[in-house]
């Protein structure tokens, strides 16, 4: 079918370039140019679908003919600037953004939006540690961008030939009369094209925009449309309620914690975020020839374990981070928006990091990649780290495919611990990266992976994984077991950050069907966390917590100060213990789906989001900071 498909287009391809080249009239070369716009933007709307989506169809009619005119718009708007080379510039463009997609989807399971080009450092970091086939469907749709290409030139061909022709002819003063025709075609491109792109974008269709089920609405609204909605909602909206007195009365029926007396404080705390670490078993059973996770799920003294409820599935590893130091929630922003990039920072940043700071702690971030990743290297400064070590200190510590695994991640935590001398207690956030995606490569793993074995489907990338997984189960039984021979009171947190991108038909087959309610897709956003001490602890456990709360329920396992926010979240986590990505869980068990009728328990939390966030006056401002007397 994909050969036919070629062949196609490579004969209407030589059937206009011929006539382009050797038919005498001129007509055909201008006919191309008045429809070659909307050739390309008809072109660039399909492989865009194709690549994200996998098929055309399904896209309502009105839809169709909005993403053809937002493309016609940008493709005018480039042709009043790059005139004959416009063609070539925006089939290069739509190529390279439709063939991002269609990988950042196969190997995270989330669309590439516009929004995440200040991330595109970040994905490229990364994209050499998979393996990159060029399917069928990526070949069709270069080679359709292709044939455009070579039309085109076959007019430039002719145009520029008998350009050269006149002028010697005609002199110079017939060059300077075709200046004024192209000046007037070139202002004429660009009205067009802002009037195209503005009608689309103040169009009152995206009010019906689904922002929970990314991949249904672009299915059903097409690409470049989804994208443009994304970017209106970037401007977040102030919540209807919002006012002086609503944040006076959230502040006055804050209380205090139910702390227990006696505990000991850390001298020592440790929070490691562990890229893609999960148990699959949290979406359906299913069984292997061993266990993957034996240590932790062994796992009981002076220890607390539970499903974690994160705000992103397959990649997007700083929202889970970023929703751990401050507290604050992915939900109350809008899709595509990426907090350490969209300006949510400024210097001396409150969060859990200077909350810990002005208790006497050192604050350390470790992370065995680019600094840049993210862009934590200008972040954690503003947040109040003090060191940040990045994958040039890794150097000569063990490695499991092309990352430092979490046995040499583990052995720099120690060996700076132990190496530390400082009076102040420490606290260290590490991000790993040994579980990161790219499952087909298996350099430096165990020959013999983790099988499993009563599913119908193969899925040996499962299974790597599942060996990762296990591997990472080792190296913190490791961790622990040095930790428990040391005097100095520690205190570990290790939580996952999301699900690993895995195959479609591997989810489908443990789930038992394609089709899932709000909450069991939900599912796909939860990991688990554990709290470990070396020292005794009774702490109450909670079975379902959400990344939001992690920090601020730390604190209060540690015995710690904390501030005012995060007496409040912890008052909030009574009512809301898990708040995900498709809904939140109730304390009496129900969970609600965003936007249904009984979405009404976090507008308290909305607020004062929106208020620590965007307005940041300093007449509240102290309730986020760590008051000592």
């Amino acid at each position: 079918d994909y050969l036919r498909q070629w062949m196609v287009m490579f004969f209407f391809t030589l059937v206009f370039c011929a006539l382009l080249l050797f038919v005498p009239s001129k007509w055909p070369s201008i006919i191309w140019e008045y429809i070659n716009p909307l050739i390309l933007c008809i072109a660039g709307y399909s492989l865009l679908q194709l690549l994200d989506c996998g098929k055309i169809s399904g896209v309502l009619p009105k839809y169709v003919k909005l993403n053809i005119m937002l493309l016609l718009g940008m493709v005018l708007l480039i042709k009043s600037i790059a005139g004959r080379f416009a063609t070539y510039i925006s089939g290069l463009l739509l190529l390279i953004f439709g063939i991002t997609d269609y990988y950042v989807i196969l190997f995270k399971g989330e669309s590439f939006l516009l929004t995440d080009l200040k991330a595109f450092s970040t994905t490229m970091e990364v994209a050499g540690n998979y393996h990159f086939v060029v399917s069928p469907l990526v070949m069709t749709c270069i080679l359709m961008v292709l044939c455009i290409f070579l039309v085109q030139l076959s007019s430039d061909i002719r145009y520029f030939g008998c350009r050269e022709k006149t002028d010697e002819k005609k002199g110079r003063k017939e060059k300077w009369r075709r200046i004024v025709p192209v000046l007037i075609s070139r202002l004429i491109f660009l009205m067009v094209g802002m009037i195209l792109f503005l009608s689309v974008f103040y169009n009152k269709l995206n009010a019906k925009f689904d922002f929970y089920r990314l991949e249904t609405s672009i299915a059903k609204d097409g690409y470049g449309y989804s994208n443009l909605c994304i970017l209106q909602a970037l401007n977040v909206k102030k919540p209807s309620s919002y006012s002086d007195d609503e944040i006076e009365r959230i502040l006055s029926e804050i209380t205090e914690p139910d702390l227990k007396e006696g505990k000991i404080r850390p001298r020592n705390l440790i929070v490691i975020m562990n890229e893609s670490l999960a148990d699959l078993r949290i979406i359906g059973d299913f069984q292997t020839d061993k266990e993957y996770l034996p240590f932790i799920n062994s796992m009981e003294k002076n220890t607390i374990k539970g499903n974690l409820y994160v705000s992103t599935f397959g990649g997007g590893t700083c929202l889970t981070e970023y929703e751990f130091l401050t507290g604050n929630t992915k939900v109350f922003f809008p899709t595509g928006l990426k907090p350490y990039f969209h300006a949510c920072f400024e210097p001396a940043e409150e969060g859990i990091t200077r909350t810990l700071q002005a208790q006497g702690y050192h604050t350390v971030a470790m992370h065995p990649s680019l600094s840049t990743n993210w862009n934590r290297n200008v972040v954690y400064p503003l947040m109040g780290f003090e060191e940040f070590h990045d994958i040039e200190d890794f150097d000569g510590y063990d490695t499991m495919r092309k990352y430092i695994s979490d046995k040499g991640n583990y052995d720099y935590i120690i060996d700076y611990v132990k190496n530390y001398d400082s009076e102040e207690d420490l606290f260290i956030f590490n991000v790993t990266m040994q579980n990161h995606g790219g499952y087909d490569i298996t350099e430096n793993m165990p020959d013999e992976t983790v099988k499993i074995t009563d599913l119908e489907g193969d899925y040996p990338f499962v299974e790597n994984y599942l060996e990762l997984v296990k591997q990472s189960d080792s190296a913190f039984e490791y961790l622990i077991s040095y930790f428990s021979t040391i005097e100095e009171p520690t205190m570990i947190v290790l939580f996952g950050d999301h699900l690993p991108q895995l195959s479609s038909d591997f989810f489908d087959e443990v789930y038992g069907k394609k089709e899932r309610t709000a909450e069991e897709r939900n599912l796909q956003d939860e990991t688990f966390y554990v709290i470990w001490t070396n020292y005794d602890s009774d702490f109450e456990e909670k079975k379902e917590i959400s990344a939001n709360y992690l920090g601020s329920y730390m604190l209060s396992c540690a015995g710690l100060e904390m501030t005012d926010y995060n007496r409040f979240l912890l008052g909030q986590m009574k009512k809301v213990p898990a708040v995900g990505l498709q809904g939140y869980r109730m304390a009496d068990g129900r969970f609600i789906e965003y936007g249904s009728k009984e979405d009404t328990e976090l507008k308290d939390y909305e607020i004062l989001q929106y208020f620590r966030v965007y307005d940041r006056r300093e007449k509240y401002y102290d309730i986020f900071r760590l008051n000592k007397e």
